[in-house]
């Protein structure tokens, strides 16, 4: 009987294992890489006080300020998810300077798979460190997909359950560890995910939400005498010509109405002044040139040259208006 079970249980290993082997192809085929999402998930998973995750903050402040002494350049501290993470500071640098003529340095501590609430957090938290001129949050995105995941509550970040099975149920902790590694499961979760019917009334909580972190950063702001800018992260789905690799990523086609919606919604509610609120939705129309890698990140620094181009005139209008 013993050797029964255990003949299954390596039959069912086996199954899993090669199953996991023809989705982590299928996953290097159609994304070009067979690790994709995993690098992301896997550095969720990494603690950090407050923001849940992320990198070492106190770490990097502390180098932030150490840098920022006795430095006179206009100090930018950019804000967001991978996106922002992945902007090339000198990119940003060379466009506000040829904009303002001002010598920038720019900070960067955004952090993949952020959402507001934690920009809100990191920002009151350790911004004051390097004392910024201006801070730049460029967001909307994640606050958006994670809402439309099943179960997801209002105000909570992409992973909330997750670290809550972790926290609560810690025997399940290795088991929660090795699925978050297997493309398998995590590929039937996106299948499942694709059955789901969308209503925008569903999700209008977690947009009043996002609004209400994007005041908040504001107003921590205005109170610490810190100019702020707010970009509504571009999208492809508001591309109007798509070159032919973006019309061939169809991913998250089956999401991509609601995510429109939800963006929308968003530019509604948000009511911040014209110059604190860039929307960038449109800055890539009658652009025919591939930009996008999937639906938010770009193909390569093209992207964030006209997103850069686009913050840089907003900073010029911003400034001057402050010296009004």
């Amino acid at each position: 009987m013993k050797k029964i079970i255990f003949i299954n249980i390596i039959v069912i290993i086996s199954i899993l294992i090669t199953l996991e082997i023809f989705a982590r192809i299928y996953i290097s085929i159609t994304r070009g890489n067979s690790t994709a999402g995993l690098l992301e998930r896997n550095q969720n998973l990494r603690y950090q006080p407050f923001t849940m995750y992320g990198h070492d903050w106190m770490k990097v402040y502390k180098e932030f300020h150490e840098n920022s002494k006795n430095n006179d350049d206009f100090k930018v501290l950019l804000i967001g998810g991978s996106t922002a993470e992945s902007f090339p500071a000198e990119i940003l640098e060379n466009e506000i300077f040829e904009t303002t003529k001002k010598k920038v340095k720019v900070y960067n501590s955004a952090h993949g798979g952020y959402i507001s609430a934690q920009e809100l957090i990191l920002t009151t938290s350790y911004s004051s460190l390097i004392s910024p001129d201006l801070i730049i949050n460029l967001n909307t995105a994640n606050d958006i997909v994670y809402s439309i995941r099943k179960n997801n509550i209002a105000g909570t970040f992409g992973l909330n359950n997750t670290y809550k099975n972790i926290l609560t149920k810690p025997y399940l902790a290795p088991f929660i560890y090795i699925l978050q590694q297997s493309q398998l499961f995590n590929g039937l979760i996106r299948l499942k995910a694709r059955r789901n019917q969308f209503n925008i009334n569903n999700y209008e909580e977690h947009i009043d939400v996002l609004v209400r972190n994007i005041n908040n950063i504001y107003l921590y702001c205005k109170g610490a005498n810190i100019s702020y800018l707010n970009v509504m992260q571009p999208h492809v789905i508001f591309k109007n010509i798509k070159h032919e690799n973006e019309q061939n990523f169809k991913a998250y086609d089956y999401r991509s109405k609601i995510v429109e919606d939800l963006y929308n919604l968003t530019r509604e509610k948000i009511t911040l002044n014209e110059e604190n609120f860039l929307d960038s939705r449109y800055i890539f129309n009658d652009n025919p040139n591939h930009i996008f890698s999937d639906d938010v990140h770009f193909i390569n620094k093209k992207g964030y040259e006209i997103l850069a181009n686009s913050i840089s005139k907003k900073i010029a209008f911003l400034i001057d208006n402050d010296k009004h």
